[in-house]
């Protein structure tokens, strides 16, 4: 499971859970390690039976470190379906029971996490919280963990958009440090975003995600390869190439499906194809989550589509509604982008 082989992983997980039913406390801990792969896999409704099937056996038990994993895992898997309040509450009382019980690598995982769900709603909040858990994880020798952190801030230094420069001076740092092929994977696409925001050849960045197409796990298909290849084409004013590409990727995307029909809605506003926005519109729409940056994801969608069938009124008020939603979120580059669609 932490090897990223996940479907492996539910596999043997769904055979031993059955196997296990007499011995309830190594049936909870196999409950709660189900949940989690169901969740890395999408599967959120059984993620969250899964937990609560763990909860019920393990929090008679006292098995402290069981109950913070399935917390975890249901916070998770709720947040995915949409749900706002409740995750980040389970979140932070998984994180404080894991410490509570000494398990300083769960609390590690947890409060990662936890900063990964935070950011949609409130990045500078997310970021900190980051800084503070890359401390934990050095202080515990986990680095692979901490590198995986700080290239995350380098990431989400991208929407909040305060400072590039010292970021990415930063994750060519971590480059030079880090081999496991996926936390590589996981800086070199953001390394990509970089290149590609300002202009720079990624076509080096390209090839190396392809070499290592093997280490890519749940999330990081070959797709999403072949989707940053389609907007490398779009920022390169081949919006018609990317649009092809676009098409031709989205089936195939785990996860980050979003960000396709992002994609798929710029080149279509790009092209001045109304039936291409129409079909992110309709996908994006269908997106659960409501944390400040997934409406504002919403608003733009349905203010795109407005603006191509000359409703102005309705584009405007549109785009002014996720400008609110990005500002709220702490995402202020997207915020200077969709300013920009409201003076066109």
């Amino acid at each position: 499971l932490d090897g990223g082989h996940v479907d492996e992983a539910v596999t043997l997980l769904e055979r031993s859970v059955s196997d296990a039913a007499a011995y309830p406390e190594v049936h909870a801990s196999l409950l709660a390690s189900t949940s989690r792969a169901y969740m890395r896999l999408i599967r959120n409704e059984e993620a969250v039976e899964a937990a609560d099937r763990a909860l019920v056996l393990a929090e008679p038990l006292a098995l402290d470190s069981v109950v913070a994993e399935a917390l975890a895992n249901k916070g998770a898997a709720l947040e995915a379906l949409g749900r706002q309040v409740e995750p980040r509450l389970l979140l932070r009382e998984a994180a404080d029971i894991a410490h509570e019980a000494g398990d300083y690598d769960l609390e590690l995982r947890v409060r990662s996490n936890l900063s990964v769900t935070l950011g949609m709603q409130d990045l500078p909040a997310a970021m900190a919280m980051r800084r503070e858990t890359v401390g934990l994880a050095e202080r515990l020798g986990s680095y692979k963990q901490a590198a995986w952190l700080r290239g995350l801030i380098c990431n989400q230094a991208i929407p909040e958009g305060l400072d590039w420069v010292t970021p990415r001076r930063n994750l060519d740092q971590l480059l030079g440090e880090v081999s496991d092929p996926v936390t590589r994977a996981d800086l070199l696409v953001t390394l990509l975003s970089y290149q590609l925001l300002t202009g720079e050849d990624a076509d080096a960045t390209l090839a190396e995600l392809d070499s290592l197409a093997g280490a890519q796990h749940e999330g990081r298909n070959e797709g999403a390869t072949q989707l940053w290849r389609a907007y490398a084409r779009l920022l390169e004013g081949r919006a018609d190439e990317a649009l092809l590409l676009i098409r031709e990727v989205l089936p195939s995307l785990t996860q980050g499906r979003i960000v396709g029909d992002y994609y798929l809605l710029h080149s279509g506003c790009v092209l001045g194809d109304v039936e291409a926005v129409r079909e992110a519109e309709a996908s994006i729409r269908t997106t659960r989550a409501i944390s400040n940056a997934y409406v504002a994801t919403r608003h733009v969608a349905s203010a795109a589509l407005a603006a191509l069938e000359d409703r102005n009124a309705d584009a405007f008020d549109g785009f002014s509604d996720a400008v609110h939603r990005f500002r709220q979120a702490g995402w202020l580059y997207h915020v200077a982008v969709v300013q920009a669609c409201l003076l066109y």
